[in-house]
């Protein structure tokens, strides 16, 4: 297994009333440091061999581990006399190996780190980001990839106006060594000035999306959500190691008003309380999945890129409320043909097409989801086509279509007035 790098050179400027003087990384969660979760989560995925980067209160987090026997694990230490950001001292540091994961000081995560590592290998890697959807993206810094998770730019928290893709840089990465001859001397940031500066320079860098647990401590607020997460469990449930559950969602008449063919922003708008569903499922432990069919792409109303445009006008307007969606699902094909200006090359019945559920189990393969665990919503009875046929609870909403498409003979597991009345019966169960 690779080595780890953890960045633990930060002082709790933010949460300076909780953590007094201590480095961030001896800031303690239900009386355990960060640094304990993060090696403990470290040691249970395999990797035993550890470089702490230390600058504040270097003396500290030295003592703490001596005390603790380093938690069984080999750690070595380089102590920053300046401060180098948070790529900088990585220039100093041998023996890295091929690969080795980065991590920042001041998060709590517990992840599958082989399932990770295999995606950076497989994906022939120069730098693997771990990316996820969170509830403040507006303070984040945010990762755009093209349908391949292939990085195709960045957008520094600063420059975080008006239309987002809520895909945020964790503070989790992978990196092979060949790219350490890029970090220059002194003090640098690796998000703000040596992943872009790569990307100009043709390394391949890779979005890594997942829904597992990692989160900041940059605000007392954010402190006490994570102690709230560990001590339900939450935490290391989401851990890819063990099987999800998810609430599958459809998007027209379900999330957002019923529109024909809609393809334009100005024409979307939510349902009423379908953002409160929506945050009723993120502070649970189902993961919020859309699965929608846009055939208006096969018929040549409109482009890939616009459906894309839509699903970042509605990841805004939720961020804007705290919510999120842990990923979005689409199908741009439809197999009839006859319309004016269509597109050849979505015109065929392809397996992610409603009723089938090659979309459903694309998530079950990202997301190691247990579908006997799981639901759909929907509002037609396309939807429900879908669940029975990926042997998933399904419930009709009276939003929408409302079960009146007629395209199939067939009754709901359970029917309610809206999603979000569906999904606060879901949380009852």
């Amino acid at each position: 297994m690779m080595k780890a790098v953890i960045m633990a050179g930060g002082k709790g400027t933010r949460v300076k009333d909780i953590s007094s003087s201590l480095p961030k990384c001896l800031i303690e969660l239900n009386s355990k440091t960060v640094l304990e979760y993060q090696l403990k989560c470290l040691k249970r995925e395999g990797v035993s061999d550890v470089v702490l980067c230390l600058g504040y209160g270097s003396d500290q987090v030295v003592l703490y581990l001596k005390d603790n026997k380093n938690f069984g694990m080999n750690i070595d230490f380089f102590v920053e006399n300046e401060e180098l950001g948070t790529s900088g001292s990585l220039k100093h540091l041998s023996n890295l190996g091929s690969d080795f994961i980065l991590i920042y000081g001041d998060i709590i995560f517990d992840i599958y780190i082989e399932k990770f590592l295999s995606f950076h290998l497989d994906n022939n890697s120069a730098v693997s980001l771990f990316v996820h959807p969170n509830d403040h993206p507006y303070d984040s810094d945010l990762v755009y990839h093209d349908r391949n998770n292939k990085i195709v730019k960045f957008l520094m928290k600063h420059e975080t106006k008006n239309l987002i893709h809520n895909c945020v840089s964790s503070g989790i990465f992978i990196l092979n060594s060949s790219v350490l001859k890029n970090i220059p001397d002194g003090k640098s940031d690796l998000v703000n000035d040596i992943l872009p500066n790569l990307l100009q320079s043709d390394y391949k860098l890779f979005a890594y999306n997942s829904c597992e647990y990692v989160k900041d401590m940059g605000t007392p607020e954010r402190i006490h959500e994570v102690e709230k997460s560990l001590k339900s469990g939450l935490v290391y449930n989401l851990n890819l190691r063990k099987k999800q559950k998810a609430i599958f969602l459809d998007r027209d008449g379900v999330i957002n008003e019923e529109v024909d063919h809609l393809i334009d922003t100005d024409n979307f708008s939510f349902i009423p309380n379908s953002i409160e569903a929506i945050k009723m499922i993120n502070k649970s432990d189902y993961l919020a999945i859309v699965v929608t069919n846009q055939p208006a792409v096969a018929k040549g109303f409109c482009k890939v890129s616009d459906i894309e445009k839509i699903h970042m006008h509605m990841e805004t307007e939720l961020a804007k409320e705290g919510a999120k969606l842990d990923s979005i699902f689409f199908c741009p094909c439809h197999p009839e043909k006859g319309f004016k200006g269509e597109n050849p090359k979505y015109k065929r019945d392809c397996d992610c097409r409603k009723p089938k559920i090659g979309m459903l189990e694309d998530a079950m393969k990202n997301y190691n989801l247990d579908f006997s665990s799981s639901f759909i919503i929907g509002d037609s009875t396309r939807d429900l086509m879908t669940g029975k046929n990926a042997g998933i609870e399904s419930y009709l909403v009276d939003t929408g279509y409302a079960g009146r498409d007629n395209i199939f003979d067939i009754e709901p597991n359970h029917r309610s007035k809206d999603l979000y009345s569906a999904v606060k019966e879901i949380m009852l169960r």
